[in-house]
């Protein structure tokens, strides 16, 4: 299923099914799917919505710093000592996380419950151990795999806060995160975040290439069952599937959705006396809509909070790219900016009509997440619906482009040099394009630009010249807005002689 399926329900379903008083026998573990968790998250739709109770106090007042030097023991970790491909260690609640989520193992005895352990965790001192109670609850957990070297056991997947979580491929250091869903994101009615409330682990057999986790979200406005069937590798690959029952209205719901960081980059003109030269999770954003047409926008930290719209209706294929992979760019022996994943999301079935939304918070703060995008139904969410949204995450280096036409690598914006006696507010732009059938082009190919402005403003001037340490070809132009303090949307794509497109699509929100 893929299609944003909007059916009504009827009437008040069965209870939700019992499954946490005790373990069930082996043929409900062997039956337990999808299906069962869906029936717990329409069940909680149609009630009314009661948040996630607290963990105690002690716990929960555990703050940032003292809950970050808490530990969890290796030896403690699930399935340590069974000689299994995978194994599971838990985070304490604390600091941000103040809600215990529940979190459940299915093997071959049935579905057990996975109860606290102050054993498993090392404190820094024996008070912050004894202030702890002992049904403190876990706030989340990670997944680990010898991702890297058969010999060691590396992080490979994290559920914690919300509904959260992020994954690794090989050679890869955590930066982007994913989220199971994003509602009214931006809005002036205020942001509502979605938790996942409970976790069912399937227990991997000794020769597994994947794990399984099923999820049930809940939130004042739906609730949702997920699978996610979890794939290591070079790109760690996630199946999604999800299944969501609308308690209330929504105005926007954000599928497939994916926050990071961005604080400057090749395209900043300010960056606040940092020493670094780029400093992002990611670089920019791909959509690829359902005529096939690829288009690359460079991401921003905006001098106000910055919403772009970009029509996508059953979309091929969006996310957003750490394109950058020079450790001189960064310059960050600590951070590793330039090893950070893209994150490639590739719908299965038909979505509908709807578009690709990203979001820009002006941020001072590499600790930020400044940065989401997601994908919006064009029809607005109302109470009782039904919808279903699959798809495939990949957690990858390579940033995905057209296999036909030359991508871009560089955006470069600036003030045109004094000495040409520009305008104040005008503004030199030169974009780098490379591969497709660019490189091959002889020298004094007829090679010219599509540029569309939306809004206040116009080109002054432009050329296309052949840019020998890219093998490709470089867009300059000059740009003058009409309005210096209001954004300008410019795109731009190299054609032929004959008119067609040898490009994707370069899109920009100058002085945003």
């Amino acid at each position: 299923m893929g299609k944003d399926v909007h059916r009504r329900r009827q009437g008040t379903l069965a209870a939700a099914l019992l499954l946490f008083a005790g373990a069930l026998p082996v043929h409900a573990a062997d039956a337990f799917g999808l299906v069962d968790v869906a029936e717990r998250a329409r069940a909680l739709a149609d009630k009314p919505y009661q948040p996630p109770p607290k963990v105690p106090a002690a716990a929960a007042d555990i703050e940032r710093v003292p809950w970050s030097r808490i530990d969890y023991r290796d030896e403690d970790a699930l399935w340590h000592d069974e000689d299994l491909p995978f194994q599971v260690e838990f985070f304490h609640p604390g600091s941000f996380y103040d809600s215990a989520v529940g979190i459940h193992v299915i093997d071959e005895s049935g579905i057990n419950p996975v109860p606290f352990s102050k054993k498993g965790f090392v404190y820094p001192n024996d008070a912050m151990r004894q202030q702890v109670p002992e049904d403190a609850g876990y706030a989340g957990f990670r997944v680990h795999y010898p991702l890297n070297t058969p010999s060691k056991m590396d992080e490979l997947v994290v559920f914690l806060g919300a509904s959260y979580f992020r994954a690794l491929g090989k050679g890869q250091a955590y930066g982007l995160s994913g989220r199971g869903l994003a509602i009214d994101t931006a809005m002036d009615s205020g942001e509502e975040f979605p938790e996942f409330r409970e976790f069912w682990l399937v227990k991997p057999t000794d020769d597994a290439r994947h794990i399984t986790v099923y999820a049930l979200l809940d939130s004042p406005s739906i609730s949702g069952a997920y699978k996610f069937e979890i794939h290591p590798g070079e790109a760690t690959l996630m199946n999604v599937e999800s299944r969501l029952f609308a308690r209330k209205p929504i105005r926007k719901l954000g599928v497939g959705a994916l926050t990071s960081m961005f604080m400057f980059g090749e395209n900043s003109m300010q960056k606040g006396g940092d020493w670094r030269p780029e400093m992002h999770d990611s670089d920019g954003m791909v959509v690829v809509d359902d005529k096939g047409e690829w288009l690359w926008r460079p991401l921003v930290n905006p001098r106000r909070l910055a919403v772009n719209s970009l029509q996508a209706n059953s979309p091929q294929g969006f996310g957003l790219m750490q394109k950058d992979r020079e450790f001189s760019h960064y310059q960050d022996l600590l951070d590793q900016y330039e090893i950070r994943p893209s994150v490639w999301i590739t719908p299965k079935g038909q979505w509908g009509e709807g578009h690709v939304e990203l979001v820009q918070i002006p941020s001072d703060s590499e600790q930020n997440d400044n940065v989401v995008s997601y994908w919006v139904p064009a029809r607005p969410v109302r109470p009782g619906d039904e919808l279903s949204f699959d798809y495939q995450m990949a957690w990858e280096m390579d940033r995905r482009a057209s296999p036909s036409s030359a991508q871009v690598l560089n955006t470069l914006v600036g003030r045109i040099p004094m000495h040409e006696n520009p305008p104040d507010a005008a503004r030199r732009i030169a974009v780098d394009f490379a591969g497709g059938a660019l490189g091959s082009q002889p020298d004094d190919a007829r090679i010219g630009p599509k540029i569309t402005v939306v809004g206040e403003g116009k080109v002054m001037q432009s050329r296309v010249v052949r840019n020998p340490h890219t093998n490709g070809w470089r867009l300059e132009f000059d740009v003058l807005p009409g309005n210096a303090g209001q954004p300008l949307e410019l795109r731009a794509f190299l054609v032929d002689l004959e008119g067609r497109p040898l490009t994707e699509t370069w899109s920009y929100a100058l002085n945003q």
